[in-house]
Formats: structure tokens, sequence, C-alpha cells
């Protein structure tokens, strides 16, 4: 019982903190490894920023699920364009008649760039270093992987 009460203090006390600063919130489509495929979700200010994606499919016995999420720290901003630092964590399953078939995990670090179209359509584009590690075996793969984002902000 204390457990449940202190995680509901916690999810309080983060809502009220969250709450007085002010985000830009986005929503849009995203494809990477760190950053997931599918549809996003963004929230930014001049300070720090975060980004969940999620997207899945299935066919007649086959289904796929992305899961990613971003941290964001901006560095540098003009009028039109941002340069940020991203962090990002992916999660990768394929199945295949209900039967997890294939799962990949990807972790990364690297450069973003956020090019403004409009008031509130931006392109956002990255090249994090990025490893990734597979859930049946013991390869991995290690290399500078692109994201790209495009995400209309409400204001």
């Amino acid at each position: 019982m204390k457990k449940i009460v202190t995680l509901v203090m916690i999810v309080l006390i983060t809502s009220t903190l969250l709450a007085e600063i002010e985000f830009e919130k986005g929503f849009g489509i995203s494809a990477g490894m760190t950053c997931g495929f599918g549809a996003s979700y963004r929230y930014e200010n001049k300070m720090y920023g975060f980004q969940t994606t999620y997207g899945g499919g299935a066919g007649d016995s086959n289904a796929l699920h992305s899961i990613g999420l971003q941290l964001i720290k901006p560095i540098h901003s003009v009028q039109k364009t941002r340069f940020n630092i991203v962090g990002g964590f992916g999660t990768f399953a394929s199945y295949e008649n209900s039967h997890l078939d294939d799962m990949s995990f990807a972790i990364g670090v690297g450069p973003e760039i956020e090019i403004t179209f409009s008031g509130n359509m931006r392109f956002i584009i990255g090249s994090p270093f990025t490893v990734i590690l597979y859930y049946d075996d013991d390869s991995r793969l290690a290399s500078f992987m692109p994201t790209m984002s495009l995400i209309y902000f409400f204001k």
C-alpha cells in the first residue's frame, strides 16, 4: 500500500511541476531506430523536451509493433532552425501466429536539426550514433542511423 501511495504522490508532484512549464506540443509521424516508426507526440520548450512514438500493424498472421522515446536538449536556436542533441530508445517486435518472431532494441545519442516550414509545421532530421541489440541472439549493429519526423505544433 505504501508503494502505491508513494507512486501516486510522485505522479501528482511531477504533473504539477510540468504543468507550470510551458511546452510546445506537436503531433505527427516519425521514422527511425531510436525514435520508432509511427505516430509521434512531441513536447519541447527552450530548455528540454521529449518525443514518444508508437506504430503497429497487423496482417493475416503477422504483426509488428514499434515504440520509441527520445529526450531532447536544445543547443542553439535561430528564427526557423533549431539544433538539438537527442538521446533515444526504440524497441521493435514482430509476431507470427501470435508468437514473438523477432525483437530488437535500439539505443542512440546524436545531433538533430529542426527546420520550421511555417509557424506550426516542422521537419526534423537527425543522425544519432545507434547501437541495435537483438533479443534472440548476440548480434549487434552500431552505426549512424538517420531519424526523421514531420510534426505539426499546436500553439
